[in-house]
C-alpha cells in the first residue's frame, strides 16, 4: 500500500486507524457541546426577559379584575322590571 507500512504490525494499524476515528468523533462531540451552550444561553436570556414581562401582565391583570370588583355594578333594566 504505502512505502514503509510493511513494518507496521496489524495491531497497530488496528490502532491507527481506532485513533483516526476517535480524534474527529472527539471534535464532532466538543463542537456539538458548544452549540447546545449557546441554545442554553439563548433561552436563557429569553426567560430573563419573559419572566418579568409576564410578572407585570399578571399584576395589570390582577389590577384590573380589583378594580372591576370596587366599581358597584348597575343593575340591569328589561322595560319595567329589575335584574
Amino acid at each position: 500500500m504505502f512505502p514503509g507500512c510493511a513494518k507496521v504490525s496489524r495491531s497497530n494499524r488496528i490502532l491507527n486507524l481506532g485513533a483516526m476515528m476517535i480524534g474527529p468523533l472527539s471534535v464532532l462531540n466538543v463542537y456539538s457541546g458548544f452549540l447546545s451552550s449557546g441554545r442554553v444561553r439563548e433561552d436563557s436570556k429569553l426567560g430573563v426577559i419573559g419572566v418579568p414581562v409576564a410578572a407585570s401582565l399578571a399584576e395589570e391583570a390582577v389590577e384590573k379584575a380589583f378594580d372591576e370588583g370596587s366599581v358597584s355594578p348597575r343593575p340591569i333594566q328589561r322595560g319595567a322590571e329589575v335584574l
